[in-house]
């Protein structure tokens, strides 16, 4: 009979939060664009434990124009806000940008 076809995207605030706190908990479940990594999480004086930090204790995404979401409300480890943008298009998640 059909195979399963792939997996549908989240598509609301609330399950792109979820899926994003979910793909931190998978081995190889995200990964950091170069551009993320190495100039903004530099500027912000972010760690990965930070942008870690900040996507677990996110309280909303919100959808950007170019189908990336930011995940607002959350902290880094010192309490400070952090807003990670990712894109969630892949298997993988993609941490794109550190605000």
């Amino acid at each position: 009979m059909g195979g399963m076809g792939p997996k549908k995207l989240p598509d609301t605030p609330e399950e792109v939060l979820a899926y994003a706190q979910e793909k931190l908990r998978e081995p190889g479940g995200y990964t950091y664009a170069n551009h993320a990594i190495h100039e903004r999480m530099d500027e912000r004086n972010a760690t990965v434990r930070d942008v870690k930090r900040a996507i677990r204790t996110a309280t909303t995404a919100i959808r950007q124009p170019n189908g990336t979401w930011r995940l607002a409300g959350g902290t880094d480890s010192e309490g400070e806000p952090l807003v990670p943008v990712v894109d969630i298009r892949q298997q993988t998640m993609i941490i794109v940008n550190v605000l």
